[in-house]
């Protein structure tokens, strides 16, 4: 039922939600790139190599490259055609933005999301866990559940609480515990009287040793929980007992036939149908899009269009993204026959001359024209008899 863009964001670091993870729920729900572009959906994934987990939310060289291309693009994201893209951020060029990085989107299939994984096979593994986990529900809500009310009520819960090991591991080192008080106390004397010892003083070398073992040591406990835990799940849930017992289920598209027909049926009666703001936008897209790469500085350029030229200020937003995104699922079905048809949406010679000026600016805006945006520019010149 999703109807606005999706963005997801990822690391190949992040051991709790990697991309195979993040990512692999989109073949399923859609089962293919071209059901994405039939339903009018825009996804777009953003992927950092090195970055774990908690370091995606809170870092700050995070926060100033892929947070903020995020952001900054969340408009033009509105404006790119249906589809799966993946985003790519980059070192500005100085020459054409003051803007430290840039960013575009190029067009990915559904095999790039499964190239990140070895397969999903491993993922059928989770299929029983949820009629367990019901059962182990409702077993406890039966058995154990009574107990624990009985034992745990108004007048056990405060006692439980304060002496929750999480609390009693903090409490030990606060002002509640009076032994504290000459720590306190010693401390602040230590703190205003304090001498910053050298770098080759023999303590601050062992602290630095202390440091780093420590931190090896904790990388190594977490890598060995990791396993141990995926060793476990797998003993459990990968146990042909378990699953003959509970089930499995298997990843299949709903995408039928006849619904590929529909979808091409409904875009071959509109491919001649409209005037010029559904030719004009049809062409940017076209030019855009060409080489598979849609750049925020065309996206952009694309907005600034539809918001000042006088055929299209007066459609909103949301009507202009309507036209952009069944102008491209048009172009998608039959990308000859649509440009063909250009001659029909825009009859006007000053109409005709406008739409190419217009293309041209898309194209020019990234200070870049491909030798694909050329041709095509060229084609539909030809096309429009100018």
């Amino acid at each position: 039922d999703l109807r606005d863009p999706v963005v997801l964001f990822s690391s190949g670091a992040d051991n709790i939600t990697p991309p195979q993870q993040a990512l692999n729920w989109i073949t399923k729900v859609w089962g293919s790139e071209q059901e994405v572009k039939n339903q009018n959906q825009v996804i777009v994934y953003l992927l950092h190599e090195n970055i774990r987990h908690m370091g995606i939310f809170v870092s700050d060289k995070v926060a100033q490259k892929e947070h903020k291309g995020i952001i900054d693009s969340v408009e033009a994201v509105g404006y790119l055609s249906p589809g799966l893209y993946e985003m790519i951020i980059e070192k500005g060029d100085p020459r054409y933005s003051d803007k430290e990085y840039s960013s575009r989107f190029e067009s990915r299939t559904f095999d790039d999301i499964r190239a990140l994984d070895d397969t999903d096979l491993d993922e059928l593994n989770f299929f029983p866990v949820v009629p367990v986990s019901y059962m182990n529900t409702q077993m406890y809500k039966t058995f154990l559940r009574p107990v624990v009310r009985t034992y745990f009520n108004k007048w056990t819960a405060p006692f439980v609480k304060m002496n929750n090991s999480q609390r009693v591991a903090r409490y030990v080192f606060s002002d509640m515990n009076p032994a504290m008080f000459f720590f306190k106390v010693g401390g602040r004397q230590v703190s205003e009287n304090r001498v910053r010892a050298s770098t080759d003083n023999p303590f601050v070398m062992l602290e630095e040793d202390l440091v780093g073992f420590m931190g090896d040591s904790m990388e190594f406990q977490r890598e060995m929980r990791d396993a141990s835990q995926e060793f476990i799940f797998k003993q459990i849930y990968g146990n042909p007992f378990i699953k003959a017992l509970f089930g499995t289920s298997s990843f299949d598209s709903d995408e039928t036939e006849e619904k590929v027909e529909i979808a091409k049926k409904s875009k071959a009666t509109k491919i001649d149908k409209g005037g010029f703001p559904e030719g004009v936008l049809r062409m940017m897209v076209a030019v855009a899009g060409v080489d598979n790469v849609f750049h925020h500085t065309e996206l952009s350029a694309i907005m600034a269009i539809a918001k000042s030229d006088s055929k299209l200020k007066k459609f909103s937003a949301k009507e202009i993204k309507a036209i952009i995104s069944e102008q491209s699922q048009i172009l998608d079905w039959n990308f000859k026959d649509s440009l063909k048809s250009l001659s029909i949406l825009i009859k006007n010679k000053k109409d005709r001359v406008e739409a190419i000026k217009l293309v041209r600016k898309v194209a020019f805006s990234d200070f870049n024209l491909s030798s694909e945006e050329d041709s095509l520019i060229l084609e539909m010149e030809k096309i429009l008899e100018i």
